[in-house]
């Protein structure tokens, strides 16, 4: 999976709560979006590994 999609959404825990596909490209594309909006907020540039970190 790329590392886009693993930052963006956990798809396998939609998917095993019966979520349909669209369901679950509509939240990633929500979270991508928040991401998008951080960093042009912040200035910063996007660190991956800054989720995981917190």
């Amino acid at each position: 999976m790329p590392f886009y999609l693993q930052t963006c959404v956990d798809t396998y825990a939609l998917k095993a709560n019966g979520k349909n596909g669209k369901a679950i490209a509509c939240a990633a594309m929500r979270k991508l979006i928040h991401i998008a909006f951080g960093i042009l907020k912040s200035g910063e540039p996007f660190d991956t590994l800054w989720a995981y970190s917190k």
